[in-house]
């Protein structure tokens, strides 16, 4: 998993990361990559799968970057600690430290090219993980465009089995963990049939029929797009074809007054 490493500048607290960062904040957001949805593509193609978090930091050389999910350490989902604690990742240790990454980002990528105004991020809701994104940030986010992902269901499966099972399956028993905390919200989001269905695939070791109907019958009815605005529609077939239209697109609007590309 590519992350983008700390800038080495000293750790701040919240009140005065924010302080020093307002100025230095885009004015305003030029787009953002939502969070893929089943689109365009061939079931089973043998391209490598990858989603928004590795096609943002694929342009990190080119454009400045914010990774608010590296910051939290969290992929911004119910199950989105497992990645990284399966992986032995130190947790975050507070809202200030998350606030300070997000800060460090800012100002590496200042130090980097110069007095932009374009970043490109995700778009989040207002908290990842256990964290609540600045509201200086946030508030742009919501008034930003959005560049749409769109990737077939089968490589969404094996993107997400990778990132949250890896190759010994080694996340289950965390996924199981939160199934059962969570029973009751599952239950009203899904149904008691669906549920079970569920906790029976992971009991199974089945990741796969699991991760197919959590995508179909939760996240994509949850987290449906919700009349933001879109910039372009990109098909990620690869990680490079979806770097190049996405380079594209911010090519042909470079005489636009742009500020941020996000989720």
């Amino acid at each position: 998993m590519a992350l983008i490493h700390d800038s080495g500048l000293p750790v701040r607290t919240a009140q005065q990361a924010l302080a020093e960062v307002k100025p230095q904040l885009p004015k305003d957001l030029a787009g953002r990559i939502q969070p893929e949805t089943a689109g365009a593509g061939k079931p089973g193609a043998s391209s490598v799968p990858v989603g928004k978090t590795e096609i943002i930091n694929s342009l990190k050389n080119n454009y400045p970057v914010i990774d608010l999910e590296r910051s939290a350490r969290h992929f911004s989902s119910l199950f989105g600690f497992i990645p990284y604690k399966i992986r032995n990742y130190k947790p975050v240790a507070n809202q200030s430290a998350f606030e300070n990454d997000i800060f460090s980002q800012v100002i590496l990528n200042k130090k980097i090219f110069g007095n932009v105004s374009t970043f490109l991020i995700e778009s989040e809701s207002k908290k990842v993980g256990d964290f609540y994104i600045p509201e200086i940030l946030y508030e742009k986010l919501l008034k930003a465009s959005c560049i749409n992902i769109n990737v077939n269901i089968e490589k969404r499966i094996n993107r997400i089995i990778k990132d949250y099972f890896c190759s010994d399956n080694i996340g289950i028993d965390e996924k199981l963990k939160i199934i059962n905390e969570k029973e009751r919200v599952f239950k009203k989001e899904l149904s008691k049939v669906k549920f079970e269905e569920l906790k029976s695939d992971l009991e199974k070791g089945d990741v796969y029929e699991f991760t197919k109907s959590m995508i179909q019958n939760y996240y994509d009815k949850k987290y449906k797009d919700k009349g933001k605005i879109q910039l372009a529609t990109i098909n990620n077939e690869t990680l490079e074809t979806a770097k190049e239209e996405i380079m594209e697109i911010l090519k042909k609007l470079k005489n636009v007054h742009l500020t941020e590309l996000c989720k």
